[in-house]
C-alpha cells in the first residue's frame, strides 16, 4: 500500500508516513495524551489522513487505532486502509448529483446551493451581485424539426460559449430544459447588462454544424441586480420577468430588470 518493505516500514512511527502537515500534527498532537491515559483524538476512532508512498504520491487513508495496556505503559495497535477507490466514487456520486450530465454545468439545485451561499457573502460583505438569465429562441422548433440530438447539440455548445465568456468566478447553471442562469458576483446592473450582451453576440455568432447544414441560434437575455433582503429564488423570478420581456420585443435581446 505504501510502496515500502517490510524492512523499510519496520520501525517507522504514523507520523512519517502521514502526507499533509495538519494531519501529521493532529497524529502528533495526541502523543502526550496516549502516553499518560491511553486516550487521543485519533484513538478507538477511524480518521481519514493522507499519506505518501515510497515514491511521493500521496493518497487517502483511513485510520484505525485501538490500545492495550501492558508493563505499565500504554500501546496502540492500528490498521490503514486505501481509501482512494471509496473516495473515487464517493466523488463521481457527487459529481453525478450537482452536475447536469449534458452540458456540464451545475444543475438547477446545486446552482441554488451555490448563489445562495454567494449572495450571503455578499450581505456579509455589503458587495452588489447580479443574475443573468436566458434561454434559446425557438428552442422547440429546433427540437421538432431537427430532432432532440441536434437540441442536445444546440444547449452543450451553448453551455460551452457562456462558459468561456462569463468570468471563472461566475457561477453558470442550467436551471431548466433550455434555460440557464449567471449569478455575477461584486457586479450591478450596468456591468452585468455588457456582459449579457457579449454573451448573447457570442452565441449569435457561434458555429454549430447539424449534419452538414450549418445552424444559427440566438438566445434571449433578462438581467437584474439583487436589491440585498431578497433570496436567490427572489432573484431568478425578476430576472425571468426581464428575460420574459425581451422575447416579447422579438428576441436576440437583453432587457434589464424594470
Amino acid at each position: 500500500m505504501f510502496g515500502l518493505s517490510r524492512d523499510e516500514m519496520m520501525g517507522r512511527s504514523l507520523h512519517d508516513v502521514v502526507a499533509k502537515p495538519e494531519d501529521r500534527n493532529l497524529v502528533m498532537a495526541g502523543y502526550p495524551e496516549f502516553a499518560s491515559t491511553g486516550r487521543g483524538r485519533v484513538v478507538n476512532a477511524i480518521t481519514e489522513v493522507t499519506a505518501r508512498r515510497g515514491d511521493g504520491s500521496f493518497f487517502p487513508v483511513e485510520l484505525s487505532v485501538a490500545t492495550f495496556r501492558q508493563a505499565d505503559r500504554w500501546w496502540a495497535v492500528g490498521a490503514a486502509r486505501d481509501i482512494s477507490e471509496r473516495k473515487r466514487t464517493e466523488e463521481l456520486l457527487t459529481h453525478l448529483a450537482t452536475t447536469d450530465s449534458l452540458t456540464g454545468l451545475l444543475n438547477r439545485r446545486r446552482f441554488l446551493e451555490a448563489g445562495g451561499a454567494e449572495l450571503d457573502r455578499s450581505s456579509r460583505f455589503r458587495h452588489p451581485a447580479s443574475l443573468i438569465m436566458f434561454d434559446v429562441d425557438h428552442f422547440k422548433t429546433v427540437n421538432d424539426t431537427l430532432g432532440h440530438a441536434v437540441g442536445d447539440m444546440v444547449l452543450s455548445t451553448l453551455a460551452r460559449v457562456a462558459g468561456e465568456t462569463l468570468r471563472g468566478v461566475d457561477i453558470l447553471g442550467r436551471i431548466g430544459g433550455e434555460e440557464f442562469a449567471a449569478l455575477l458576483p461584486e457586479t450591478g446592473i450596468e456591468d452585468a447588462a455588457y456582459a449579457a450582451e457579449r454573451l448573447r453576440a457570442a452565441v449569435e455568432s457561434m458555429e454549430i454544424v447539424a449534419g452538414k447544414m450549418p445552424l444559427s441560434v440566438t438566445i434571449s437575455l433578462g438581467v437584474a441586480q439583487w436589491e440585498g433582503a431578497e433570496n436567490l429564488e427572489g432573484l431568478l423570478g425578476r430576472a425571468d420577468a426581464a428575460l420574459y420581456r425581451a422575447k416579447e420585443a422579438g428576441r436576440n435581446r437583453v432587457e434589464r430588470q424594470e
